[in-house]
């Protein structure tokens, strides 16, 4: 069986990150020069290629006046295989792509992946949600409704019905496009709730919103009788946290046709924060959404349905989130599906500074938000929703949409 080659998008913040990545690569560190101004082009590291196929994309690419960076052993033939790091301008790697699909050594495959990148560099995506289509060619909102004692910023502000549905008739007011409906808290630390009393807090609030609200309502639940009960007063998406890892939630899914939000998470709430480890968080996590993807593809969820969710602070320290953060437009061209961004006052803004209190991180959320946006990110989950929606809508009016780093 061919093994199959992953092309991942790769952005740089700094020079620092190119010579660590040329180091993981084995790159002769006298061509770190020389190579890093090639860099400030896009960028895809190939895992991996054989010494053939690598030397064969090296040469092809400096003939097109691109670069690619392999392991130091392909160049004096003792090194059998290499990961590579293509750099050039988007005119450059389809040109390479071109030449490269005739020839062996998987780069028919690697070939493939580079012209599905660069082909989905201008995509406006849809997002189908039961009778809902969601064309996400603007910030799209997402109010947080938390009906829990015990959730991080809000817990215990919505506890009675009438006031819960007051809230988000104001949140739709303020221009949510959608409203995520939750009664377990998932901060960490937090212990799993019995989906009787889940059912209790949630679904007389759905009942009551559901003939009064025009937006579609998410029920933000990994118990899949919940996301039924829930499903059948109208909500039209299931923001589940455990990547749909139940069989059963499969079926809730497909008895709706919802949307489908699909998080990764390292651990459960009760221990996630304890020491997570990652060799390289942008990789795994994003192995760990294809992975999911395919596996509700083969169930016969359409890809349509789905958007995918890094899961910021679920069994994640600060360095960890850091490196999400800054590949969140990288992370949605390899999986050609929106990215969703929770990150709205959560604990990583008190360590970069943002604020001591949950309640003072309001302008960290935003300028947050705004990089998440230039990277072409367009769902985005929050606490704060006129402040939110009449940041991202300005900064998008202001760049015309244009917005791909």
């Amino acid at each position: 069986m061919t093994k199959k080659i992953k092309v991942y998008p790769w952005t740089f913040r700094n020079r620092q990150e190119v010579n660590q990545l040329f180091e993981q690569i084995g790159v002769d560190n006298q061509a770190w020069d020389l190579m890093n101004d090639k860099t400030k082009s896009k960028c895809l590291l190939i895992d991996q290629l054989s010494m053939a196929g690598s030397n064969v994309l090296k040469q092809t690419a400096l003939s097109q006046g691109a670069e690619a960076a392999v392991h130091g052993g392909i160049i004096n033939g003792t090194a059998s295989h290499s990961k590579v790091l293509l750099s050039g301008t988007p005119v450059q790697l389809r040109k390479i792509a071109e030449k490269i699909k005739i020839q062996q050594f998987n780069l028919k495959q690697t070939s493939q992946q580079i012209i599905e990148i660069l082909d989905d560099q201008d995509k406006i995506y849809q997002w189908n949600l039961g009778g809902y289509q969601i064309k996400l060619d603007h910030p799209v909102i997402v109010g947080i409704l938390n009906l829990t004692p015990d959730s991080f910023y809000d817990g215990g502000k919505h506890n009675q019905a009438d006031q819960a549905v007051e809230y988000a008739l104001n949140m739709a007011e303020q221009g949510a496009d959608i409203i995520d409906i939750g009664g377990e808290s998932s901060r960490p630390g937090s212990t799993p709730l019995d989906p009787g009393q889940e059912q209790q807090r949630i679904l007389p609030v759905i009942e009551k919103l559901k003939n009064q609200i025009t937006i579609p309502l998410s029920v933000d639940t990994r118990n899949p009788q919940t996301a039924d009960f829930a499903c059948s007063l109208g909500c039209s998406i299931i923001n589940d946290i455990s990547g749909v890892e139940n069989p059963a939630m499969i079926e809730i899914i497909k008895k709706y046709s919802t949307g489908v939000v699909l998080m990764h998470k390292q651990g459960n709430p009760q221990t996630m924060q304890n020491n997570p480890f990652y060799q390289n968080p942008y990789v795994e996590i994003t192995d760990y959404l294809e992975q999911r993807i395919s596996y509700l593809k083969s169930h016969h969820i359409t890809t349509e349905q789905i958007v995918a969710d890094p899961g910021f602070g679920f069994g994640k320290n600060l360095q960890h989130n850091l490196n999400i953060l800054n590949h969140l437009g990288d992370m949605q061209k390899y999986l050609h599906r929106p990215v969703f961004v929770g990150i709205s006052r959560k604990s990583m803004i008190k360590l970069l500074g943002g604020g001591e209190l949950a309640e003072q991180r309001l302008p960290a959320s935003l300028g947050l938000s705004v990089l998440s946006l230039i990277q072409g990110i367009r769902i985005f989950r929050t606490h704060d929703v006129e402040e939110t929606r009449t940041c991202l809508q300005t900064v998008f009016n202001a760049t015309g949409g244009k917005l791909w780093m």
